[in-house]
């Protein structure tokens, strides 16, 4: 194919390769970084050669899923079902290890010995089958060798943990990306579970002090052989040896049964977590897939409306190649391949886009996105794909209009007039659609976000700071103390932002089941919280304060009227019964509004030990002072503090809707691009359609037409396109956001936006168009009056 004529052309006609290139680019930049995403999440479970035999144990309280059990849960399995080929319990926790005077915080997963030959997860150094055998074993990730060492080169070495226990590295494994282990630091024997949650080891369960869904007990079946559907088995299995189940009733309001899910299905599931696994968010990837083809839809849109519009500049040199024997299919093939290798310029300079703002893009994501996955094979084959659909597709219109010119229609001059009128009408309505339904569900998810994140919960949200997984905090609380940026300082087991220790209690003893929010706390954290007893006093030391609802639920279940000595009825863990009933404090809402108010219980002591959390009620500049109480820490604690250790309380209720929020800004980032590629669009179109019919404006103005009446003739065209796509998107934008606002039960009214939206699309459509009009409305009609 001669491409000399079309590159004459382009650069003729410079707004309309400047718009087809950029909207390309900018396209096709995003279908890759998505791709790529959209591939990455996908293959976290389908990372495994036995993938498909791989199950995960989980527990359903009463129809809330949650993936976990027991650890000693795998080995019961194992020894009653033949079916099982091996297990292998696996837990998460933190450990403290030493660096010269520093300290390091090593995230660390406890595991069975089969943990590596059961998930093939390679090994730079070390045996596979032996290398976790013994208790104070420990394989450490490449990272994380090259963090403590230097070197990678380290079997043999020891480790230092909570200041004097010590561990021997028994291998170096790959840095564990992109699996549903969240890239641990380390992997030790799950004996060590002992120092992190003592209730998930078998010898507390022995003891029937047990964490229900601490572990995740992966289970490898024989081929053709799974528990997915066989609940009633499982929990038969459950209560020949554990108490709880072999004692529960079905008619319970928490009764509780165990399941197996498939290991694949685990990163996309709905069920909470334990914290030992990593979760991908479904409706996130199915949004950016289809958002990432309405961009590119865009882009063809503009790619084909443009062409089509331009097709009179190009009509004398298809007619004359008709006249020198060219026939309809080479003229339409000509136009297919045009598209092509624009789409292949546009595929270069979107290359170089996509690995520049690769990070950008992740960080919007929360997470890295692997770049590596867009030069394998397969991700070629696929972007040569695309780019060939790309080009059919943006050409086969352009091409059928073309083809079909005949040399007469250019000397009557009537193509223009046939081809000017059908394409760019639909286009813009579809364009606007589209643009008006983005742009008012993000605006929707936007304002309904902060007004979840904003909602009153009735405990202080702001300049409160908690710090915790802190040891032996009392000297560092005291020196807290002297700081000018700290007003309050006080430990406690629990925070209104984490919902503090939640124990279940199963009725008994004319009790009804319940769930109970307990914190131990000193006296000052009622003052940092804001929180206020009922009868306006304060808080004593030795006592324990009931909610108003725990109140109200105990009195209406209760034949014991005492509070103290319902307390010992129900012997709620982590309660002292010699404490002495101090009254009610008023309901708060835990985490987030999402969460109704629940029975809660503060118990306040003089002096609390093994606190889990640092309460700091903060004054001045917050930021000076965070940098001041950082300095303060790695002083006493010779560590950095973390990001994720010490928090604000406005901030972790707002990492509460974490998902959503991040859902609602990519939505809204895709929103504005589709505007800009809609708006370019119909500048470009505006300007075309404005010159298409200069001699008709100069005609009318020659006969008392004026220069408004022009303008509004013209840009009512346009504007026109935009109301008729607002009125079509009203109820796509019902349909789907309806739904989704209704997850939520303190919204916002919503439907107004909708408004707002079309609003703002009509206010940017009468500013593209504008321009052009006036121009064209106030040029000298003598300059085209004469125009063939």
């Amino acid at each position: 194919m001669n491409i000399k004529s079309y590159i004459t052309f382009l650069s003729r006609n410079k707004v309309y390769t400047a718009i087809n290139v950029f909207g390309l680019s900018v396209s096709l930049m995003f279908v890759m970084l998505i791709g790529v995403y959209v591939w990455q999440e996908y293959r976290v479970t389908r990372d495994l050669p036995d993938s498909e035999r791989i199950e995960v144990i989980g527990m359903n309280f009463a129809g809330e899923k949650y993936i976990g059990t027991h650890h000693y849960v795998g080995k019961q399995l194992l020894k009653s079902f033949p079916e099982i080929e091996s297990v292998c319990g696996v837990s998460n926790m933190e450990l403290l290890v030493k660096k010269g005077d520093e300290r390091l915080r090593a995230q660390t997963l406890t595991a069975d010995s089969t943990f590596f030959t059961f998930f093939g997860y390679p090994l730079k150094e070390g045996d596979a089958k032996r290398c976790l055998e013994t208790k104070d074993a420990a394989v450490v990730s490449e990272r994380f060798a090259m963090r403590l060492f230097g070197e990678t080169d380290v079997v043999g070495r020891m480790i230092t943990y909570n200041d004097s226990l010590k561990l021997r590295v028994t291998a170096v494994m790959e840095d564990l990306k992109g699996r549903i282990f969240d890239n641990p630091d380390l992997v030790v024997n799950y004996d060590l579970q002992r120092y992190g949650n003592y209730a998930n080891t078998d010898e507390a369960f022995l003891k029937n002090i047990v964490n229900m869904s601490g572990c995740s007990v992966f289970l490898k079946m024989h081929d053709g052989k799974s528990f997915v559907g066989r609940e009633k088995e499982l929990l038969d299995c459950y209560e020949s040896f554990w108490k709880y189940f072999a004692e529960q009733k079905p008619d319970e309001e928490l009764y509780v049964e165990p399941y197996t899910m498939k290991y694949k299905d685990v990163f996309f599931s709905t069920a909470e977590g334990n914290g030992t696994l990593r979760y991908g968010d479904i409706m996130l990837v199915r949004i950016l897939a289809a958002v990432a083809l309405v961009i590119l839809l865009f882009a063809v849109m503009n790619y084909v409306n443009l062409t089509v519009a331009q097709s009179g500049k190009r009509a004398r040199e298809m007619a004359a190649r008709r006249l020198f024997g060219a026939q309809h299919r080479e003229i339409a093939m000509r136009f297919v391949g045009e598209s092509t290798l624009l789409c292949g310029i546009a595929f270069v300079i979107a290359l170089l886009l996509t690995l520049a703002f690769a990070d950008s893009f992740g960080g919007l994501l929360s997470t890295k996105v692997d770049m590596s996955l867009l030069f394998s094979p397969l991700a070629i084959a696929i972007i040569f794909a695309v780019l060939v659909l790309t080009g059919v597709v943006s050409g086969v219109i352009p091409a059928v209009v073309a083809s079909r010119v005949e040399p007469m229609e250019i000397v009557r001059g009537t193509f223009v007039h046939k081809t000017k009128m059908v394409f760019s009408r639909v286009f813009i309505v579809v364009q606007n659609i589209i643009t008006i339904t983005m742009l008012a569900c993000s605006i929707i998810m936007v304002m309904q976000l902060k007004h979840l994140v904003d909602a009153p919960l009735g405990f202080r949200q702001d300049n409160v700071l908690t710090i915790g997984r802190v040891s032996s905090p009392e000297s560092f609380i005291q020196e807290l103390k002297q700081l000018s940026c700290v007003k309050i300082a006080s430990p406690s087991k629990g925070t209104p932002a984490d919902g503090g220790n939640n124990q279940t209690i199963v009725g008994s003893e004319g009790f009804i089941d319940m769930r109970i929010q307990h914190f131990n706390v000193e006296k000052e954290f009622f003052d940092i919280y804001d929180i206020q007893l009922t009868d306006g006093t304060k808080p004593k030391p030795g006592h324990f304060y009931m909610n108003q609802r725990m109140e109200n639920d105990v009195k209406a279940s209760a034949s014991i009227r005492d509070p103290r000595k319902t307390l010992k009825a129900i012997q709620l863990m982590g309660h002292n019964p010699d404490e002495q009933y101090g009254g009610t404090f008023r309901d708060f809402r835990i985490c987030s509004i999402e969460y109704e108010p629940r029975p809660m219980l503060i118990s306040v002591v003089d002096k609390l030990e093994n606190s889990w959390d640092i309460n700091i009620l903060m004054e001045g500049d917050l930021e000076d002072g965070y940098n001041e109480i950082a300095r303060l820490y790695h002083k006493i604690y010779h560590e950095d503090l973390g990001a994720e250790q010490a928090q604000f309380i406005d901030k972790q209720v707002q990492e509460s809707f974490e998902a959503q929020i991040r859902t609602s800004r990519i939505v809204t980032l895709f929103a504005l691009i589709a505007i800009l590629i809609s708006m370019l669009g119909l500048i470009a179109m505006s300007t075309y359609f404005i010159e298409q019919r200069q001699k008709e404006i100069a005609v009318r103005k020659v006969f008392g037409s004026t220069s408004a009446q022009m303008r509004r003739r013209l840009v009512r065209t346009f504007l026109m396109y935009v109301m008729i796509a607002f009125i079509i998107s009203v109820p796509i934008v019902l349909y789907f956001m309806s739904e989704w606002i209704m997850r939520y039960t303190y919204r916002i009214t919503w439907w107004p936006w909708i408004a707002v939206s079309g609003t703002i699309i009509l206010l940017i459509s009468f500013a593209a168009v504008m321009a052009q009009s006036w121009r064209a409305a106030n040029e000298n009609p003598i300059k085209h009056i004469k125009d063939n």
